[in-house]
């Protein structure tokens, strides 16, 4: 920044403008960049938890599996009539 300001108080146009489009083009990568770190965070978080919400949906299925045995063992007049 200060480059491009004494670049311009000297009468360097050309170096002052060449200065000035490459801050830009920094500004313009490092806000891209941020974006990218954040969208391949949330990334990292979805991997990560997507095993754990199927582990829990396993147990949940065997969970109820096993509530259905045990009502069977337990209450044997509850059990649905076969056709």
């Amino acid at each position: 920044m200060n480059d491009i300001k004494k670049a311009a108080k000297n009468g360097n146009e050309a170096t002052a403008k060449t200065l000035a489009k490459q801050l830009v083009r920094l500004r313009a990568q490092k806000d891209k960049l941020t974006a990218m770190h954040a969208q391949v965070g949330g990334v990292s978080v979805r991997a990560t938890v997507r095993p754990a919400a199927f582990t829990v949906r396993g147990l949940w299925r065997w969970g109820g599996s096993q509530s259905v045995h045990c009502q069977w063992c337990v209450a044997p007049c509850r059990r649905p009539r076969r056709a």
